[in-house]
């Protein structure tokens, strides 16, 4: 019969050292040897034996994929035109309140021409009427003036103004 001892296991020392045990208490065997007979071959079981190495426990793997979005949204505008800029690309996050493109609508433009120049002229009527208020305030002030010195002229002589 062969006798077949245990090895120490190389971490028991500072696990000992924490839980308070002696080291040299560790590696005193408190159990009878193991025997092994010599036993009958077919007796024997068959186990699997595998070498032990050292490697990275981590493993990557390239997929091609495609992601489906969590939430898809139709985007509409509420008028019709030609989309001059794009801000946003496909998969980014957008926020509320974003810009996410700009339209440019030919018939917008030209609604907007006419109304600056609408704008323009009703300025310009504007200044035309202010001009005319300081005419006829001016033409009042000199009515007035008139009326005091001919009131004036008939209450010094009276009779010379009709």
């Amino acid at each position: 019969m062969r006798t077949i001892m245990r090895k120490p296991c190389f971490q028991a020392p500072c696990l000992a050292i924490r839980h308070g045990i002696g080291v040299p208490d560790l590696f005193v065997s408190k159990h009878e040897p193991v025997l092994a007979s010599n036993g009958n071959p077919a007796d024997v079981p068959t186990v699997a034996v595998a070498k032990v190495s050292t490697e990275d426990l981590s493993h990557g793997l390239v997929l091609t994929a495609e992601f489906k979005p969590f939430q898809e949204v139709d985007v509409m505008a509420k008028v019709a035109g030609f989309i001059k800029q794009i801000n946003v690309d496909v998969g980014d996050r957008v926020t509320q309140g974003q810009l996410l493109a700009t339209l440019e609508i030919p018939e917008m433009a030209d609604d907007l021409r006419r109304a600056d120049a609408a704008v323009v002229r009703a300025k310009a009527e504007v200044t035309r009427a202010q001009d005319e208020q300081r005419r006829a305030e001016s033409v009042h002030n000199i009515a007035r003036l008139s009326f005091q010195r001919l009131s004036t002229v008939a209450d010094k002589k009276p009779g010379l103004v009709p």
